[in-house]
């Protein structure tokens, strides 16, 4: 019975977690307050992270586990705004994947999952 109390408290820690980063994960609105997202985070079929922010040439990446350890950091600096980061030092569970312009623009947090 306890375990499963504390499966249940982990689960709303990383619900709310979760629920404060996409509120500060670069969405902004228009005059018709539709959600605008700017960065995009993805994982192929290869297992490959593809980082889209069209917005900015120059940004950080930075892959946290779900326990806030820093597991990856790049620097980019990209034409088009997109970059591909391998996975195949990753293990499979869930991860963070944190957008940091070089502007002041507000940095993104997006949760991925690593099959």
């Amino acid at each position: 019975m306890n375990k499963f109390y504390n499966v249940v408290r982990i689960s709303l820690v990383c619900f709310f977690v979760l629920l404060s980063a996409n509120k500060a994960a670069g969405i902004t609105f228009d005059s018709n307050e539709e959600p605008v997202v700017k960065t995009s985070v993805s994982v192929n079929s290869s297992g490959d992270i593809i980082v889209n922010n069209p917005g900015e040439k120059t940004y950080t990446i930075q892959v946290f586990d779900l326990t806030g350890k820093e597991i990856l950091r790049r620097e980019v600096i990209s034409e088009t705004g997109v970059q591909t980061l391998s996975s195949s030092s990753l293990r499979r569970g869930v991860y963070l994947v944190r957008v940091t312009p070089a502007s002041n623009a507000p940095s993104a947090t997006i949760k991925i999952m690593i099959r």
